[in-house]
């Protein structure tokens, strides 16, 4: 669990709370106190464990809030990391429902790792995905997740 202050200043909070990220342990979740948020992080390169590292790194926060606002009982799992690690787990943990995904890759090339997790996640365990192409106009007919 971690707890954090939220003070409205995110600089202030950070700091006062870096430790906790610090600590952060990938592929271990952590809820965050008196929030319907829990986070696990498997990538071990990143700066900032869970968090955007920075101000333009805030893909997935209006998909969430939407989430939340339309269902605010619902529990939102955010997994970060796009690679093998991140799609198993988010994939066949028995805990998630729904996996929504975007890989942000200019022109959706197909990832190889993402479509047999999906395909495990949907047919063999019942769970949705939705996936998102990046923001170009091109759809790449060979990911499944991609198109207008």
């Amino acid at each position: 669990m971690i707890s954090l202050p939220r003070t409205g200043n995110f600089t202030a909070d950070y700091a006062a709370d870096e430790a906790k990220f610090d600590a952060i342990e990938p592929g271990r979740p952590y809820w965050f106190e008196g929030t319907n948020v829990i986070g696990v992080s498997m990538d071990p390169a990143t700066t900032r464990p869970i968090l955007p590292d920075d101000s333009g790194d805030t893909h997935g926060v209006g998909t969430t809030a939407a989430v939340l606002k339309a269902n605010p009982e619902a529990i939102v799992v955010l997994v970060e990391g796009v690679n093998a690690d991140a799609e198993t787990w988010a994939f066949t943990h028995p805990a998630v429902d729904i996996v929504s995904t975007s890989y942000e890759y200019p022109g959706s090339p197909p990832i190889p790792f993402h479509l047999q997790d999906s395909y495990t996640g949907v047919v063999e365990l019942g769970k949705q995905h939705f996936g998102a192409a990046d923001n170009s106009p091109a759809a790449y007919p060979p990911d499944g997740t991609s198109g207008p």
